[in-house]
């Protein structure tokens, strides 16, 4: 049995499937590409979609959860998520930039890594921790339960978000890593842009553009070796190639579809007595 009679099988029997959209800093998720050749007459709703955000460490500030259960914080997104465009409905995010992961090759026991592959599995427990709260839900039901709660009372201070987008490429790295040689944009095998996406109409000049972009590859220490976004020479390399476009009137569920997970709420949401 292949990889996809696995998920059809998966989706006939009742199983709810948790996808990540993936590390190209695209506007669609990868999910958009290959539902359609496997299900020709109709796409399935037992399935999510999961985007990742940005998320509180080392007590930086990016995403915290208010006492009002409001979340607030800079920036949204994690810069190399691929977005929610033509699945909002069954999209949902969560946390996937710099988890805590198992490591048996670190001395500590624990690696930092970031993707969308790290936010799947808050998404995977949290649907988990449902069925055990009500264990007679189906798994559309358990899907809905999780969209309908996440969160999506959401104030940031910067009006806009940036994805680094991986337009093509034939190495083995992951998105999340590949995307680290943004300063060669005007050569080698893959090719990279920086798209800015503003939740307003108001049309920014190229230096506000290109100063938009420097403050939120700061905020999130992406810099030097790594992605160069704070180094004007390199932004100049890339506006010059035009592989920076700004987007305009993008509505912020384009980036957590329904919202972020909140499995507290999730599973409090049919208990009366809680």
């Amino acid at each position: 049995m292949d990889i996809y009679d696995g998920m059809e099988e998966a989706f006939s029997n009742d199983k709810l499937l948790v996808f990540s959209a993936s590390n190209e800093g695209q506007i669609v998720s990868s999910l958009n590409l290959y539902l359609p050749l496997l299900f020709k007459d109709k796409t399935p709703d037992n399935l999510l979609n999961v985007t990742a955000v940005l998320n509180s460490k080392d007590n930086s500030f990016h995403l915290t959860r208010n006492s009002d259960g409001s979340i607030s914080g800079d920036f949204i997104n994690a810069p190399f998520t691929n977005l929610a465009k033509y699945c909002e409905e069954n999209t949902i995010a969560a946390p996937g930039w710099e988890i805590k992961s198992s490591d048996s090759t670190n001395k500590n026991g624990f690696i930092d890594i970031s993707g969308t592959s790290m936010a799947a599995p808050f998404v995977s427990g949290g649907a988990a921790l449902v069925q055990q709260a009500f264990p007679y839900l189906d798994s559309k039901q358990i899907a809905d339960v999780l969209l309908s709660t996440a969160n999506n009372k959401i104030n940031l201070e910067h009006q806009f978000a940036v994805t680094l987008r991986i337009d093509s490429g034939s190495d083995d790295e992951t998105g999340a890593k590949s995307q680290k040689r943004i300063s060669d944009a005007n050569s080698g095998e893959n090719s990279y842009s920086v798209n800015v996406f503003y939740f307003d109409n108001r049309v920014r000049n190229d230096d506000e553009i290109v100063d938009d972009i420097k403050a939120y590859a700061g905020s999130i220490a992406i810099d030097g070796d790594e992605y160069s976004l704070t180094n004007a020479s390199n932004l100049e390399i890339l506006a010059k190639v035009g592989r920076i476009k700004a987007f305009y009137n993008v509505p912020l569920q384009e980036f957590i579809g329904q919202g972020i997970l909140d499995v507290g709420k999730a599973v409090r949401s049919w208990c009366f007595k809680c």
